[in-house]
């Protein structure tokens, strides 16, 4: 009970920490650790923008989180309704995110669970909290977690608010910032034991930028060891740098399930890569595959489209501005839509 009172004491603009981006910044990362949630981000509003910014991120890179990282507050989309109702919003599987929020379901097509809770203080909604869980979890959200959320949430509000009132308000970062991950409890990989294995075994980062080399990927994918560490696989190998390979990687890591595609090495030879996502990086096992080459190549027919790969971000973009216009039922609001989507302050990297 005692820290139930320190918790709802008021702050007020002079005992408010001083630096209330980090203040935020070590809310995130406490409350992805105490509720196992894969990625928690941290979203705030901008009322005189009409926007709503991700400013923290933990378990996806800044580079994977950028396409997300920026919300028109009038959206039909899970984080705007949460600050626009300050009432928070769950969704526990994809199909619930279809019906509910087409647009973002058209957008986001990996089977994880959501929940955005409001930071609320003083009758303002100063931002949301996401967080994603594999959709594997069960379908509702326990009292304990809930708990857990809405206090970490509660005590965000209450710096935002007192940062506000010294005059410091916070604001997004042009970039979110992605959190360290979480330290491996564990010891060092046990190499021998790897190379065991049928196939091969390769670390990423969460990046996807390779950090651990056996010695059958470098025989099955007929390359060395040093030209594979510290690159994403998709980027030197050219036989790999397809959307659909890219895009089982972010399903891998938006999911936390496995997730899996195939493809034809430079010999002839078809391989299975399989993704294991935690919040510390990913685990890639290749394997060679048994499907005759006719079957394989009636099914690469059928699913590569013609012309230029599309990348993941860009494909998010494209697809959340068609499904905008297909919504807007005036010239006005097909203008509103475009400038919502494409501002001349979008942050550096973002694709319109």
């Amino acid at each position: 009970m005692a820290g139930d009172q320190q918790e709802t004491a008021p702050l007020d603009a002079e005992t408010a920490p001083r630096d209330g981006a980090h203040a935020l910044d070590r809310e995130v990362g406490r409350l992805a650790r105490a509720v196992t949630a894969h990625v928690v981000a941290a979203y705030l509003d901008v009322p005189e923008q009409r926007v709503i910014g991700m400013t923290t991120v933990t378990g996806v890179p800044t580079r994977i989180a950028r396409p997300w990282s920026r919300v028109a507050r009038a959206a039909p989309v899970p984080v705007a309704e949460a600050v626009r109702t300050r009432r928070p919003v769950w969704v526990g599987s994809h199909q619930e995110l279809a019906d509910r929020f087409p647009r973002t379901a058209l957008a986001f097509r990996y089977p994880a669970a959501l929940y955005v809770s409001p930071m609320v203080d003083g009758g303002t909604c100063w931002g949301v909290v996401l967080l994603l869980w594999p959709g594997t979890r069960p379908p509702v959200l326990g009292p304990d977690e809930e708990s857990v959320i809405v206090s970490a949430c509660r005590r965000m509000a209450r710096v935002l608010r007192a940062c506000a009132a010294r005059g410091e308000p916070v604001r997004p970062r042009p970039e979110p910032l992605a959190l360290d991950p979480l330290p491996s409890p564990g010891a060092d990989p046990a190499v021998d034991v790897v190379e065991r294995l049928p196939g091969a075994v390769c670390g990423l980062d969460l990046d996807g930028r390779v950090t651990f080399v056996d010695a059958g990927t470098c025989a099955l994918l007929c390359i060395g060891r040093e030209e594979l560490l510290g690159r994403r696989p998709w980027e030197v190998l050219p036989w790999l740098d397809d959307p659909a390979n890219e895009n089982a990687y972010l399903s891998a890591l938006f999911s936390r399930l496995p997730a899996r595609f195939s493809a034809r090495s430079p010999d002839g030879r078809w391989l299975t890569f399989v993704l294991y996502a935690d919040g510390r990086g990913i685990t890639l096992r290749i394997l060679p595959e048994d499907l005759p080459r006719k079957e394989r190549e009636v099914e690469v027919a059928q699913a590569s489209p013609a012309g230029a790969p599309v990348r993941a971000g860009t494909l998010f973009h494209l697809l959340h501005m068609t499904s905008a216009l297909t919504e807007a039922l005036s010239l006005k609001e097909v203008t509103d839509s475009l400038s919502e989507q494409c501002p001349s302050s979008a942050p550096r990297g973002s694709r319109c």
